[in-house]
């Protein structure tokens, strides 16, 4: 084996003396020199190429390999970028955008495979270049005419039509467009951590078109875009009202419904401008006194031009887009729910974050206490974050990941939170409490009682060392209340694990307890609580009310516990260990 040549590299440099003996033998081509590779693909890795005359009129297909070979599949290109934008599936450097098939890492047959791809792919677009894959692979298109002067979007529109008028808020690098000044005031807010009421929010346009575009269509002008509007009635009456203000600019978002959804693609216009650079001034007054000019005159004149127009990509932070890219059937139900989570600590905190990833629109925290040291270690928040109040940090933080949603914090018991605001308790849609305090959660379940049990309220907690975890529901279905599966001095009736005593352990100061765990044996949990929330907020049919997560048998017997006879007879003996299961939550007639 030569001196510092890995197996890898080996496997790199074989490739290409293999395709090369089967290309002069079966196929017959041009080897291309180094430089002609370079000048042809610039922006590639190509360490060789073969160039192959076909039957296809005077098309060529370049047969390409890269630095990676054998664990990249050879690429074919046409030599040049004319077909570019021209025919679908063909990128800005000519080279071909095939379907990837399996690869078997054979450079011969993965060769075969991308040549008899390329061949019908070219026959096809020889006949008549398909149009809806055009219109199907919007986005992708319409970002190769994109220049670095167009800023980029950032839309958080509903991605649906009508044709509307939405504001937009033009930043030194990017734009954000909105359905009102009050939804980008509070996104803006919310994602950068400050209430800005101070920005320049300008009248925009959304167009609305009943199909994508195909390259030939896409509006290069002013006047472009006005034809392109002036097809549909209303879209032409949103252009001529936005040109009637005398602007300076006007952004426009371009939207459609595609097979695979809804695509989004923006365009800006400039006012036109006479005169030398540098002294230009705005020809829309012409003849008139600043913001008298005819609506007619005034929409002809900023859209009767040939000026170019500033293309820009759009990238969707609408809710529906960010939570399941518009796939999912409950976002409506969980962007309008309310949920009020009480406790953010180990638990809460994870089960709020997770709630805020799912979609939950609307999520109250409630929770006196501080963050210290020694709970950042299974605490989403860190170190940064020691003695503030662990609900308004944890919002915080959550405002500015998921600045769609509405969140709100309380420093306070809940109790005294529901002596000041009782409607913000009882219009919840969910209530959660993950407080693992009997004093606490007693109080709230003689609240939710004296209430009919309506709002439903989720109970969730560990045992010793995360080893077991708890759900809980009780609403209005349940004949139980809380305190039913609960003993008198506040341990539950049912335990998954047996520790012979107490493991909770004591720090160095009066009545300062605490569980030992870490984030790893507590996420079943919290995952085991976020489900359940979920499953009652889009109105799944639940049949038993408790579900129960125990840990390994191995990771119990590492910890120093074992099963609860009682447990190990429910689960039908399963002492394995780690798995979820339902069960019934008890009913007390002397409670």
């Amino acid at each position: 084996m030569p001196e510092g040549v890995s197996a890898l590299q080996r496997q790199h440099r074989r490739p290409v003396a293999q395709l090369g003996e089967w290309v002069d033998k079966q196929v017959g081509s041009d080897l291309i020199s180094e430089r002609n590779l370079r000048l042809a693909y610039p922006k590639r890795s190509f360490i060789a190429g073969w160039r192959l005359s076909t039957d296809l009129s005077d098309i060529v297909l370049d047969l390409l390999l890269d630095k990676e070979s054998p664990f990249s599949q050879p690429r074919i290109g046409l030599g040049s970028s004319s077909k570019s934008l021209v025919w679908p599936h063909v990128e800005e450097d000519g080279i071909l955008c095939l379907s990837r098939a399996d690869a078997v890492h054979n450079v011969i047959e993965d060769a075969k495979t991308a040549l008899s791809s390329a061949y019908e792919l070219v026959s096809l677009n020889l006949v008549e270049p398909p149009r809806h894959d055009f219109q199907n692979e919007f986005l992708s298109y319409w970002e190769r005419q994109t220049t670095k002067k167009g800023r980029p979007f950032t839309s958080i529109l509903r991605a649906t039509g009508p044709s509307r008028r939405i504001v937009a808020w033009r930043g030194a690098h990017w734009i954000l467009v909105a359905e009102d000044e009050r939804s980008l005031h509070d996104w803006y807010g919310n994602r950068f951590g400050k209430q800005e009421r101070s920005l320049t929010i300008e009248p925009a346009a959304l167009i609305w078109l009943p199909e994508p575009l195909c390259p030939d269509e896409y509006p290069r002008t002013a006047s472009g875009l006005w034809q392109l509007a002036s097809k549909h009635e209303d879209a032409k009456s949103l252009l001529e009202s936005l040109a009637a203000g005398s602007p300076s600019r006007i952004e426009s978002v371009i939207g459609s419904d595609s097979a695979n959804g809804p695509c989004l693609a923006a365009v800006t216009v400039s006012s036109p401008k006479s005169g030398i650079p540098g002294k230009r001034r705005d020809v829309l007054q012409n003849g008139f006194r600043r913001d008298h000019v005819p609506r007619e005159v005034a929409s002809r004149r900023f859209w009767n031009v040939g000026s170019p127009v500033e293309p820009s990509k759009v990238s969707r932070a609408d809710a529906a887009w960010v939570h399941d890219r518009g796939h999912d059937t409950n976002h409506h139900t969980l962007t309008n729910a309310k949920v009020v989570v009480i406790g953010a600590g180990s638990i809460g905190a994870p089960v709020v974050s997770q709630l805020a990833m799912a979609g939950v629109g609307r999520l109250v925290v409630v929770d006196p206490d501080r963050l210290t040291a020694a709970n950042t270690g299974r605490h989403p928040l860190g170190s940064r974050f020691i003695g503030q109040h662990k609900a308004h940090a944890l919002v915080g933080e959550l405002r500015q990941s998921y600045p769609h949603h509405s969140f709100e914090s309380h420093c306070a018991r809940w109790q005294d939170v529901n002596d000041d605001e009782p409607q913000l308790f009882s219009d919840a849609l969910l209530i959660i409490s993950l407080t693992g305090d009997w004093d606490t959660e007693d109080a709230l379940n003689t609240w939710h009682v004296d209430r009919a049990k309506s709002p439903p309220i989720v109970y969730g907690w560990t045992e010793e060392h995360a080893c077991a975890g708890h759900g809980v529901l009780i609403d209005v279905r349940t004949d139980a209340c809380f305190a039913c599966g609960i003993e008198p001095h506040g341990k539950p009736r049912l335990r998954v694990t047996d520790w012979g005593g107490s493991e909770l352990q004591r720090e160095p100061g009066c009545g300062s307890l605490y569980q030992p765990y870490g984030p790893v044996e507590v996420a079943h949990t919290a995952s085991l609580i976020t489900e359940l929330a979920l499953d009652v907020l889009v109105g799944e049919k639940i049949r038993l009310f408790r579900r129960v997560w125990a840990c390994t048998s191995r990771f119990l017997e590492s910890c120093g516990g074992r099963w609860n006879p009682e447990w190990l007879t429910l689960s039908n003996g399963r002492a394995e260990g780690g798995f979820q299961t339902s069960c019934e939550w008890p009913s007390d007639p002397q409670c």
